[in-house]
């Protein structure tokens, strides 16, 4: 598991930014940021997630897929708000919402517009 972290850590080094394994918590927390840009890097156990790595260590968990031919590249959350198994079941969740029809992405935005504007939920 080291090993692994550590071979990630030697690719981005040498200027790597996209890659595919399995995380885990430890890649997760040991991962180092790239000097600049960000990194993507593939769960190969979780079709479509990706963690993303940006400068100042920042890490989130995104989700990338295709809906009705549309292509999707949602951020989930941040690490450590959000774990990876939180993130691996928010993707399949998706995964599942789309294999029935279904553009969760499509719902998600229909909540948002609908919600008040700030300005009047801070008047109240």
């Amino acid at each position: 598991m080291a090993n692994e972290a550590q071979e990630l850590n030697n690719r981005i080094a040498h200027g790597n930014k996209s890659f595919k394994t399995k995380l885990t918590k430890h890649i997760v927390e040991t991962i180092k940021a790239p000097q600049a840009g960000q990194i993507f890097i593939a769960d190969s156990e979780c079709r479509g997630l990706y963690l993303r790595v940006i400068q100042g260590a920042i890490r989130s968990f995104v989700f990338v897929g295709r809906v009705h031919g549309k292509k999707y590249s949602v951020t989930l959350g941040k690490w450590p708000r959000m774990s990876l198994q939180e993130a691996r079941q928010r993707v399949n969740n998706y995964r599942r919402e789309i294999l029935r029809g279904v553009d969760p992405f499509k719902q998600e935005l229909r909540c948002w517009n609908s919600r008040p504007p700030a300005t009047w939920l801070m008047r109240k």
